[in-house]
């Protein structure tokens, strides 16, 4: 059996995979993973998990995570092709962006059995998590709740595993306990900070970067979610002057909804030109911190003063 599957994220593939797997009733069996975006993946070891069988094994799941154009496309689309039908194999594609003419694709497509998994937005995840809630008898006021969805990612997984968590604990969940069950999400809070840098808000600025600290977050961790706004916000402008509308600008983006309409909000605060600017000096910040030439909180300190000159 031949399964293409497609999600926004890894651990949404893998879940997608590990339920199917669970609905067709196969509650022994050998797991094989292999992410071909890995150096060291064993394509070899693959190939011959396709093509050989033996009478005495467990029920066999092969799971590869997809990468476009590698080396031995051709090699794994051929085993992928003369697969033993008692073999599950599952291509899972991290996004959308594929091409349906990569040889691996097309071998697992063979069968026309696909499995698809959207990306979260604001508001599913805030339904995500009111069904999980119900699910593990949380009573969530509506203040916690939209604490919850300012906080938690967008990961199905890690939002499940953090309601599990609070719903461990033995007393009544407070405001209070809630913010120190679950702190933040990082990419939320750099969020936070791009939108005060685009405003050249500094008090703003200097209050989400403590904030971060307070967390122990390091500022090389920031510098590449900041990096990636940024460059998510300079796409926006060079799409927005090409004359394209929101919808037809996220099909070609093809981020999660939630960061793209942040990018898009941010975008009213700036110009290209200052979004430019500000990629170029985090450019040179991250290398500076990373060739010893700048101490990391200072330099990072520096660049928020300057970014909202």
């Amino acid at each position: 059996m031949k399964t293409l599957v497609i999600a926004p994220t890894k651990s949404d593939l893998y879940d997608i995979i590990k339920k199917d797997v669970e609905k067709r009733h196969l509650d022994q069996v050998d797991w094989f993973y292999y992410d071909l975006s890995e150096n060291d993946v064993d394509v070899n070891d693959l190939i011959h998990q396709c093509i050989t069988i033996s009478m005495f094994e467990l029920p066999r799941v092969i799971t590869i995570i997809f990468t476009s154009n590698h080396r031995l496309a051709h090699e794994i689309a051929q085993a992928i092709h003369y697969l033993e039908p008692s073999i599950a194999c599952y291509v899972g594609v991290e996004g959308k962006r594929f091409s349906t003419q990569d040889p691996i694709i097309q071998a697992i497509k063979q069968e026309n059995r696909q499995l698809e998994r959207q990306a979260l937005t604001l508001k599913t995840k805030s339904e995500l998590i009111h069904s999980l809630a119900t699910h593990y008898k949380l009573k969530l006021t509506p203040a916690q709740m939209e604490y919850l969805t300012q906080v938690l990612s967008f990961d199905r997984n890690q939002i499940e595993s953090e309601l599990y968590k609070c719903s461990l604990y033995p007393h009544t969940l407070s405001m209070e306990v809630l913010k120190k069950l679950i702190k933040p999400q990082i990419s939320d809070s750099v969020f936070e900070l791009s939108k005060a840098i685009m405003k050249k808000d500094l008090n703003q600025s200097f209050t989400l970067y403590h904030d971060l600290t307070l967390l122990k977050v390091d500022p090389l961790a920031i510098i590449p979610i900041l990096g990636w706004q940024l460059r998510l916000m300079m796409q926006i402008f060079e799409l927005k002057e090409r004359g394209m509308n929101h919808h037809a600008m996220n099909q070609i983006l093809n981020e999660n909804p939630y960061a793209f309409d942040k990018a898009v909000e941010y975008t009213r605060f700036t110009t290209s030109t200052n979004v430019k600017q500000l990629m170029i000096m985090l450019s040179h910040l991250d290398a500076n911190i990373k060739q010893g030439k700048q101490d990391k909180k200072i330099g990072f300190e520096r660049f928020l003063l300057e970014s909202v000159r």
